[in-house]
């Protein structure tokens, strides 16, 4: 606030300045007799227009005419083929981001994003990471529907020195159980894969979820809920190859994901917020994998894939997640593997065998606050504002996470180490719903 507060200072002394300097005003008199040349012109050329209606219809009376098109237009909208008036004004409103939104409830648009900043140190004097400040994401978006059933997004990142397209899909939703969404977006694998970004507990997510989950494809999927929303699915086509990339062979990557809730409407805390499911994936890609690999939560790779190591046929993936929630406590976990036909052409033999890679994780959080543990955003029950007399202490939360990642027969294609072990554990503040501190 207090940024936004200099910045209108800076504009109103400059504008000051400006009307006091004799030269600027003569040009800001001459450029307002201009735009009033531009309105007479415009209306002379609506008089001509009124003059042309009169000839061809044989009316005269311009009051008339005008009588005769609204009840024209009365017509259409009593017919439904016009929407009222009263349907067409918008209404701006704060509900987990800005939205404008017709009073009929058929069209809206929402403008938000999200920043992450971190700051990264190190804590040994033998350890690799370099201490630095950075912007970790960037993202703005805008989304919305059209006639109430067309739902859309787009959004960008611009935390690196390019930006990336991350999400643009349009998602039909004319009936709950069955949704067809295509464009570019995250494939229906991984629990943690498809927490936003901005819910996690920790700062990063575990080592394999992002390196074996397909993340982002382009493609199209059938979705829905079913049983009251006390089971979720997901089944689509896609590429099989990334984000923001043409397919480079005719085959595709299937996906599919189920998971059920299924005593969400439960008054019984005890089971009420209990989550399981699972999910699979088969293609056949062409991918060249020299130099990829899964990162620690400090960015720490500890394998690579060597030069020319490619996938050459068949990959396949699985897993099966879970979750549990009861009132400030929270517990989830995921167990996945991935199984390649690797190949190297750049060997002597063309050497190629099959490879596994397994990744497991368990994370757990309580809110000391009292807050309702959930897959999304805390209620917080006390905002902190300083400046309030009703300030409370915000949301704290403690999360702690433990996982493995194993590689299994890729010794001739990798370098590094075949298998990790990480613990994380960290504090997230929320001093209200939508800003997060955490310290990991």
């Amino acid at each position: 606030m207090k940024t936004v507060a200099r910045l209108a200072a800076a504009c109103s002394i400059a504008t000051a300045a400006f009307a006091q300097n004799p030269g600027d005003l003569e040009r800001r008199i001459q450029e307002l007799e201009r735009r009033v040349r531009d309105q007479d012109r415009t209306i002379d050329a609506q008089d001509e227009k009124i003059q042309g209606l009169m000839q061809r219809t044989g009316e005269t009376d311009p009051a008339r005419i005008e009588q005769a098109v609204d009840a024209y237009l009365d017509q259409k909208r009593e017919k439904g083929e016009l929407p009222a008036l009263s349907d067409l004004s918008l209404e701006g409103i704060w509900k987990d981001g800005f939205k404008l939104t017709t009073r009929d409830k058929q069209h809206q648009l929402e403008i938000g994003g999200f920043l992450q900043a971190d700051g990264n140190f190190e804590l040994a004097s033998d350890d690799p990471l370099i201490s630095t400040f950075l912007v970790r994401r960037a993202r703005i978006h805008a989304t919305g529907f059209m006639f109430k059933y067309y739902w859309w997004k787009v959004e960008g990142d611009f935390a690196g020195a390019n930006a990336i397209l991350q999400d643009a899909w349009l998602d039909v939703r004319y009936i709950d159980q069955a949704q067809l969404q295509f464009g570019q977006f995250k494939a229906p694998f991984g629990l943690e894969e498809l927490t936003s970004d901005k819910y996690m507990k920790m700062i990063e997510r575990s080592m394999g979820s992002s390196f074996i989950t397909p993340v982002r494809q382009v493609g199209g999927m059938i979705h829905g809920d079913l049983f009251d929303k006390r089971v979720g699915y997901g089944v689509g086509l896609f590429n099989g190859n990334g984000q923001n990339v043409r397919d480079n062979n005719d085959d595709k990557e299937f996906v599919g994901r189920i998971f059920t809730e299924p005593f969400r409407d439960q008054e019984n805390m005890w089971i009420k917020g209990i989550h399981v499911g699972g999910a699979a994936s088969y293609g056949t890609p062409e991918a060249a994998l020299a130099g990829t690999g899964p990162r620690t939560a400090v960015g720490t790779r500890f394998f690579s894939y060597n030069t020319g190591v490619i996938s050459e046929n068949e990959r396949i993936r699985w897993g099966v997640e879970g979750a549990w929630f009861v009132g400030p406590f929270g517990v989830s976990g995921e167990y996945m593997e991935q199984i390649d036909d690797l190949g190297n052409p750049r060997t002597p033999a063309f050497y190629s065998g099959r490879s596994k890679l397994r990744n497991w994780y368990v994370t757990t959080s309580y809110f000391l606050t009292g807050e309702e543990c959930t897959f999304k955003r805390p209620k917080v029950l006390k905002p902190f504002d300083p400046r309030s007399d009703e300030s409370g202490p915000g949301a704290w939360e403690l999360a702690a996470q433990v996982g493995e990642f194993i590689s299994e027969e890729t010794e001739p294609f990798i370098t590094g180490n075949d298998s990790a072990t990480q613990y994380v554990g960290g504090i997230n503040w929320w001093p209200n719903s939508a800003v997060r501190f955490a310290v990991n």
